[in-house]
């Protein structure tokens, strides 16, 4: 079988040469309700998490599990396979509706503002 450089592999979720459009709070900042934001391109967060996780493995190291609001995103899978390890979902409607939660093996977590996708490209940044 022959592949296609266009095509992502069976083993991929989205296409990984894009960066994720977010930006995190500056080192040595208060903490707060989240970390950063992030500006995702579509509603589709199983589309959008393989961006996510590689933009976060510096600060949560491998990512295991994402949390959202259940009544933010459309039809989310319970599990994707991302750079052949698995992430999964979970919603929650006590959850922020405009913030999800990425989490690492090891615990640690980011909580992110969520901009929609469909707001004009002058955002904030924290």
């Amino acid at each position: 079988m022959i592949s296609d450089p266009l095509r992502p592999t069976p083993t991929t979720t989205g296409i990984q040469a894009r960066s994720a459009r977010m930006a995190m709070k500056p080192a040595g900042s208060i903490p707060g309700y989240v970390d950063g934001e992030w500006w995702p391109r579509s509603g589709d967060l199983a589309a959008e998490v393989a961006e996510l996780v590689s933009a976060l493995e510096s600060w949560v190291g491998i990512v295991s599990r994402v949390s959202f609001h259940l009544g933010t995103w459309g039809t989310v899978p319970r599990k994707a396979l991302v750079e052949d390890r698995i992430v999964r979902f979970g919603g929650f409607l006590s959850m922020d509706p405009n913030t999800v939660t990425v989490i690492g093996v090891d615990s640690r977590l980011v909580s992110l503002l969520v901009v929609p996708s469909d707001a004009p490209r002058v955002w904030c940044r924290l």
